[in-house]
């Protein structure tokens, strides 16, 4: 396993070996890592990808159009967080005990692309 903290397209397709397991959370930088010029390893590896529309609007289907030809595509978006505390907070308002059990966080996504047979080619 390697982890990369900080990566541009030409590092990754200098270190990324056919068949690898991707896992990305790059807070707005998919678009640049991900459709840029291709990167030959990433036609078979298996992709875990964040998707920061917020930052990057559009991202999500630019990686769709991509990688529709060589990826079985999984979309999974966040769903809303609990309406309870894991703690007592009853001395709390309403509206303050729905931010402390919340990060402050939008909707969110993810796109789970996993390699088609032949795809490498």
């Amino acid at each position: 396993m390697t982890l990369l903290r900080r990566v541009t397209p030409q590092r990754l397709a200098a270190l990324l070996p056919p068949g690898a397991l991707v896992v990305s959370d790059c807070e707005g930088y998919e678009q640049a890592l991900f459709c840029g010029p291709e990167i030959a390893a990433l036609r078979s590896a298996t992709m875990v990808i964040e998707v920061h529309e917020s930052e990057a609007p559009g991202v999500g289907a630019a990686l769709v159009r991509r990688y529709a030809s060589t990826h079985e595509i999984r979309r999974i978006a966040s769903e809303p967080p609990p309406n309870r505390a894991p703690v007592d907070l009853s001395f709390l308002s309403d509206d303050q005990r729905a931010l402390a059990g919340n990060e402050i966080r939008g909707e969110q996504e993810w796109l789970i692309l996993r390699p088609r047979p032949n795809s490498d080619r």
